[in-house]
């Protein structure tokens, strides 16, 4: 397949992934709004790494909501372009950027996620400072932190004085600083990508040799076991599925600063990038209340206990409304 087939391929692809990704992010932020409401009640309130998972869901839901937003925008809101072309795709390059700074939190957060863990299996004793909910919730405040102050400084350096003027076209004006600038911001996102694409797989090796060790390990108690290899596999999944999300991408942004004479190969494959990974970002959502419904037994028990107070409220207001009811026939 010659390389303008392979990219019209690539696009007509790219083109229905970009309307599935819509529905997928209304059913992330559906199912993360259930999975933080979960998280955030007492019996799941005893770990550090239960406080990593509400600090993902809470940055999932963020970057879900910013999916729909720009989708709902583009399809109802968005102008036809007649003209300004440059100016347009520069200003969708920065919207970009922009989500790939709010993911790039729920992914850092991912591998402190899988190292807690690792570190928390080494230590013998479980109740140590590095297990408790506030060393999590520390984590979380740090990497939300930097979020948003490089949010901030990308909004009031960059954003909000990028086209300084307009041109005898009509059309918004573009600078080589703006230029230089977006470029140098997409040097260091993809060299936080590689970083992150070439972690997680260490991570995951290390989890799977640290359970197999485990699992032959007779001095600590059954129970004990049971339950942290149980966290334990659930976290290397997750490891797996984070790998998924950004590998692939990691791996061509490596090949694009290596690798010159593939240079039109990778574009080709880098063009429709912000739709896939999206579509995967969507997708690592969505599995993570899954996976800790099937993995946690605590989980279980917390989302049942709150289906049953749902339902002991709604018979309450049922039995109260029939007993205030008045007397039809009283006259």
């Amino acid at each position: 397949m010659n390389p303008d087939n392979f990219n019209s391929l690539l696009q007509q692809i790219a083109a229905k992934i970009y309307v599935i990704n819509f529905y997928l992010a209304i059913s992330g932020i559906l199912l993360n709004i259930a999975h933080l409401i979960i998280l955030c009640q007492s019996l799941m309130r005893i770990s550090s790494t239960n406080s990593i998972l509400m600090g993902i869901a809470f940055s999932d839901l963020v970057v879900l909501s910013v999916v729909i937003y720009d989708k709902i925008y583009q399809f109802w809101f968005a102008e036809p372009i007649t003209k300004c072309i440059d100016a347009f795709e520069y200003s969708q390059w920065m919207d970009e950027l922009q989500r790939d700074l709010l993911e790039h939190s729920s992914l850092w957060l991912g591998v402190f996620l899988a190292l807690i863990r690792l570190i928390i299996m080494k230590i013998p004793k479980p109740n140590t400072s590095i297990s408790r909910p506030d060393f999590g919730y520390v984590i979380v405040m740090i990497v939300f932190s930097i979020t948003l102050m490089s949010t901030a400084l990308f909004y009031f350096g960059i954003r909000i004085n990028a086209f300084p003027g307009i041109t005898k076209s009509g059309c918004p004006m573009l600078t080589m600083e703006l230029i230089n600038k977006l470029k140098m911001l997409e040097i260091c996102h993809g060299g936080s990508q590689i970083l992150i694409s070439l972690i997680y797989p260490i991570l995951a090796i290390l989890l799977v040799l640290l359970i197999w060790k485990s699992s032959r390990n007779s001095t600590v108690s059954r129970k004990c076991l049971n339950d942290r290899l149980r966290s334990a596999k659930m976290i290397l999944i997750m490891t797996i599925l984070y790998v998924i999300c950004c590998g692939p991408y990691g791996f061509l942004d490596f090949m694009n600063l290596i690798v010159p004479t593939n240079e039109y190969v990778i574009f080709l494959l880098l063009d429709p990038k912000p739709v896939f990974i999206t579509f995967l970002f969507c997708f690592n959502s969505l599995s993570h209340s899954f996976l800790n419904f099937v993995m946690s037994s605590k989980y279980r028990e917390t989302a049942k206990s709150l289906l049953r107070l749902k339902k002991q409220k709604t018979i309450g207001i049922t039995v109260s409304n029939s007993t205030i009811r008045p007397n039809c026939h009283h006259h």
